[in-house]
């Protein structure tokens, strides 16, 4: 059985997760502290990534089936050492999709994926290898079977 629940989180400074369920990432109402867009900048030249720098940190579609535009993004925490995807989806809604080794960062993208049964998925992968599909869920975003 797979339950919600909300809490409070302190890290420094507190947030609200809006709901959480067992094989559900956090839905928050903002962005968690320490976390930024990850920019080319930030990124280490590549054979992958030198045709398109910017290619693969960011995708548009409707990820909630609400009808409205969100947009994904992969961001970073220099503090906890990690990169993640974030969906914004309607206003006051963070979703966290993944995450990984901030060091890995330059390895990995993100697109468009198929359209799943809620809304358009998310494609997580790393460049060069297959992808991984992640599809919301109605309270967070799963790994797509």
């Amino acid at each position: 059985m797979i339950r919600s629940l909300s809490l409070v989180l302190a890290l420094g400074a507190s947030m609200t997760v809006i709901s959480v369920r067992a094989a559900d990432a956090p839905v928050y109402e903002k962005l968690p502290d320490g976390w930024e867009k990850l920019g080319v900048a930030d990124l280490p030249t590549s054979a992958a990534r030198s045709a398109d720098p910017k290619g693969f940190l960011e995708a548009a579609g409707d990820f909630d089936g609400d009808g409205k535009p969100d947009t994904a993004a992969l961001y970073i925490s220099r503090g906890l050492g990690k990169f993640a995807v974030f969906v914004t989806l309607a206003p006051n809604r963070i979703a966290k999709v993944t995450d990984g080794q901030l060091r890995q960062a330059a390895n990995f993208g993100i697109k468009t994926g198929a359209k799943g049964a809620k809304g358009d998925t998310i494609a997580y992968f790393r460049l060069g290898s297959p992808e991984k599909l992640y599809a919301w869920t109605g309270a967070g975003f799963a790994e797509a079977p």
